[in-house]
């Protein structure tokens, strides 16, 4: 019995050793803070990252533990921009299309029109006024849709630079300095 005593100390010991980690880990627990990021990507779509810091830790050491979520952030976000972006394309493809059969249309049936107008005329009328603004509306049409494909090219490729880990501000960097240059050569004419 004499055992009974000294591993009652032992588990006594064991016990207070226990409770003493526990406290400390609920004190270090108590030290933490909890920072939530919500960044809006896409069309409805939303990204939440949490994570538990230091309650003493700076700003810096915040900044640098947010950095590697904030990069996948942006290139998540560009990817779906990205398919926004094809998706336009084809939209605008489409227009095309549609454009294109209107205005083949509408002159068969001008040609039609004015060939039976002019079934008894001595000078033949080709086409009306019109006439030729609705096959040049088309024609604008067209053309603004061409350069509408072109320019979301431009941002696609802008898109596969982010996603390929460049930094979104530079990319944007580079596209402003470059509209600027295009921009500069108007100012005279706008002045004028």
């Amino acid at each position: 019995m004499t055992d009974t005593p000294q591993l009652a100390a032992e588990v006594a010991a064991i016990f207070e050793q226990y409770t003493l980690r526990l406290r400390e880990s609920a004190l270090a627990e108590t030290r933490k803070r909890r920072i939530t990021m919500i960044r809006q990507v896409g069309d409805g779509a939303q990204i939440t990252h949490e994570m538990v810091i230091d309650e003493e830790a700076t700003s810096e050491e915040v900044y640098h533990s947010l950095a590697s979520i904030d990069g996948a952030i942006d290139r998540l976000k560009a990817k779906a921009d990205l398919s926004g972006f094809y998706m336009s394309m084809l939209n605008k493809c489409g227009e095309i299309d549609l454009a294109v059969k209107r205005m083949a249309e509408d002159q068969v049936k001008f040609e039609a029109e004015n060939a039976a107008r002019n079934a008894n005329r001595r000078v033949a009328v080709t086409m009306t006024s019109q006439q030729r603004e609705t096959i040049d509306r088309s024609r604008v049409a067209i053309r603004d849709a061409f350069q509408r494909i072109e320019e979301l090219q431009k941002a696609v490729a802008e898109c596969c630079r982010i996603i390929g880990g460049e930094d979104p501000f530079l990319v944007l960097e580079q596209q402003i300095k470059s509209r600027v240059e295009a921009l500069r050569g108007t100012r005279g004419a706008v002045a004028a």
